[in-house]
């Protein structure tokens, strides 16, 4: 389903930014059209998790399937929920799933378009943040990998 909201909001952001970073999105053929991502339409689940690995950060609505396939890849995700008295859905569960995660390392929500700057600049400070913790002194990724030898 479109969600052109969040696109917008997306769009605004990445406007701002010097230089302007590779953004692609599943834009699910709204009116809206960003000028600042390369989109498609529709994705499959596989071509979704291949673009998740690829990235940096995911940017979705609160579904569990965007949220589900983030945290297993080990993506921050900053989350938009559709709205109910938006009728982007049919009810308000999205804004229930985001509060529910909102505590979870990893998940940024953000409650409105206003938020959602903030919150993609603390989900990629949160992506440097846990590179940079992979890197470790050699000798003890030489004692970690003699251990595991044995």
């Amino acid at each position: 389903m479109p969600f052109d909201r969040l696109l917008k909001a997306v769009d605004d952001w990445a406007e701002k930014q010097s230089p302007i970073p590779e953004i692609r999105a599943q834009h699910g053929g709204g009116g809206y059209k960003p000028k600042f991502m390369v989109g498609v339409e529709k994705l499959t689940p596989i071509e979704f998790e291949r673009c998740c690995e690829s990235s940096t950060l995911v940017i979705a609505h609160a579904g569990m399937g965007s949220i589900l396939t983030a945290i297993t890849l080990g993506k921050p995700i900053v989350i938009l929920p559709r709205r109910g008295d938006l009728k982007e859905t049919r009810n308000d569960h999205q804004i229930s799933t985001a509060r529910w995660l909102s505590s979870r390392p990893g998940v940024f929500v953000a409650s409105t378009e206003a938020e959602l700057g903030t919150c993609i600049e603390r989900g990629l400070t949160h992506a440097a943040v846990a590179r940079e913790s992979l890197d470790a002194p050699e000798p003890f990724i030489r004692a970690l990998k003699q251990f595991i030898d044995k």
